[in-house]
């Protein structure tokens, strides 16, 4: 179950979810699995610390926060013990990310240019500030404003032997020997302690 500052926990066959807000004037972390990223000065902080002006703030259990853009049910079974991993992908203009997985789900939000996301029945765009869901098996292709540097920062669940680890696979082998020009910066990973 997820170790969490408030009085409830979680069973084995809970699911819970994953949000993400907009604070404009600074947030607080107020439950050990909160996710800060400080939108000016570009760092994350997880489970304690606040920031001052404006933030994204990632919030893991509970039935989904009232003032969410975006939330979404996960289901973290004790068959894996899970870390949290917050990490941010800045794109060059017109660069690709081709068709690849992540081995859990995560939400992003991108920060400035605009990132077209191919899954397999939909396109989207997200532009400024505007958030998505990736299930992380489902494979997906990105691709960056053509004019403008682009970049998003996420948070995904993962099973904690990717600690450390790139988590992106390739759907076509040969994709992974074409150049890369996504820069990814991981800000941490932190487990996420599970108690019976």
């Amino acid at each position: 179950m997820l170790q969490c500052r408030e009085d409830r926990g979680w069973s084995e066959t809970d699911a819970m979810y994953l949000s993400i807000e907009r604070h404009d004037n600074g947030v607080r972390c107020e439950r050990d699995t909160d996710i800060i990223y400080d939108l000016a000065a570009g760092e994350a902080k997880f489970g304690t610390g606040a920031t001052r002006g404006p933030s994204l703030r990632w919030r893991l259990g509970g039935a989904g926060e009232p003032t969410a853009l975006l939330a979404r049910l996960v289901d973290l079974t004790s068959a894996h013990d899970w870390i949290v991993r917050c990490d941010r992908v800045d794109f060059p203009p017109g660069s690709v990310a081709y068709r690849h997985t992540h081995p859990g789900p995560g939400i992003r939000c991108t920060l400035f240019g605009s990132l077209t996301i191919e899954s397999n029945d939909s396109v989207s765009s997200y532009g400024p500030m505007e958030p998505w869901f990736e299930a992380g098996p489902e494979p997906v292709r990105a691709t960056a404003d053509a004019d403008n540097a682009s970049a998003f920062v996420r948070v995904m669940l993962l099973p904690a032997q990717w600690a450390g680890r790139r988590t992106i696979t390739y759907v076509d082998p040969a994709d992974a020997d074409r150049p890369k020009l996504q820069r990814p910066t991981v800000f941490f990973d932190r487990r996420i302690e599970l108690r019976a």
